[in-house]
């Protein structure tokens, strides 16, 4: 019975991941249906939509940041996702233009040139955040652990997916932590993170109003800091931040650009 119960579990999961494989298909091609992006003096102009058609345009001179995203299915053929951080925003909910929903590195190199945002080079270096970033999965992990373990002690068996469940954030989170690289080109900051869904920011030095350098008790004694840049118009993919690099390396950065801010 305990046998039939599992089969059944897994075969209903499996059908649910399936659906929102499907569902998540039909609803991309349905909201980028006859997909066009043109250039116009002042603006790039996207159209999409088969049921519902909608019409953006995107002032070139206001966009602040530039945005790749992929998965890591998509990634392996080379397809990515373009968002633009603008002063303005893309209906109530997005806060970043979706300029291409779908395209691959050199498609999108020219709409990057448009708006003056280039990115790395394949030779370009990349510095790494330090692993202490990993530690709050850590913590969840040892959460998940003692939690299973107790039940355990209860006499529940199936505490002993708490250890298990553990074991995966605490691997997850390190190998997660992996992705996070960052890397200066001299006009423009380029940030990656992520594994599952890879993200690179890349954002002009011009587009940076503040930048706050932050560090706490965990980070002051490792003589490391987080680096959180205020960008206008905001972004619907989290904050644009540099986690846990080393102190110096942080204020030299933040000092390169508050300066290429006050030539802007």
């Amino acid at each position: 019975m305990i046998a039939h119960r599992w089969i059944a579990g897994v075969g209903a999961g499996i059908s649910l991941l399936f659906i929102g494989f499907a569902s998540g298909i039909a609803t991309m091609v349905f909201a980028n249906w006859d997909f066009r992006l043109t250039r116009e003096p002042r603006a790039l102009r996207r159209t999409r939509g088969l049921t519902t058609r909608t019409d953006v345009a995107v002032p070139v001179k206001r966009v602040q940041a530039a945005i790749l995203v992929t998965g890591w299915f998509r990634q392996r053929f080379g397809w990515h996702e373009l968002r633009l951080q603008s002063l303005a925003s893309d209906g109530e909910k997005e806060r970043d233009h979706q300029v291409v929903p779908f395209a691959q590195l050199g498609a999108i190199d020219p709409v990057l040139s448009e708006v003056a945002i280039v990115r790395p080079d394949d030779d370009q270096p990349w510095q790494q955040s330090h692993r202490i970033i990993a530690l709050g999965g850590l913590v969840g992990a040892l959460g998940a652990t003692t939690g299973g373990l107790v039940a355990v002690s209860f006499g529940q068996a199936l505490g002993w997916f708490g250890p298990v469940i553990g074991v995966l954030i605490g691997a997850v989170s390190l190998f997660g932590a992996r992705f996070h690289r960052w890397t200066d080109m001299g006009e423009q900051v380029a940030i990656r993170r992520g594994f599952w869904k890879p993200k690179l920011t890349l954002l002009p030095h011009a587009s940076v109003q503040s930048v706050d350098l932050k560090t706490d008790f965990i980070q002051r004694p490792l003589g490391l800091a987080t680096l959180v840049f205020g960008v206008p118009g905001g972004s619907a993919l989290a904050t644009h931040e540099i986690p846990a690099i080393p102190l110096a390396t942080a204020c030299d950065l933040r000092d390169r650009i508050l300066t290429a801010r006050a030539r802007a």
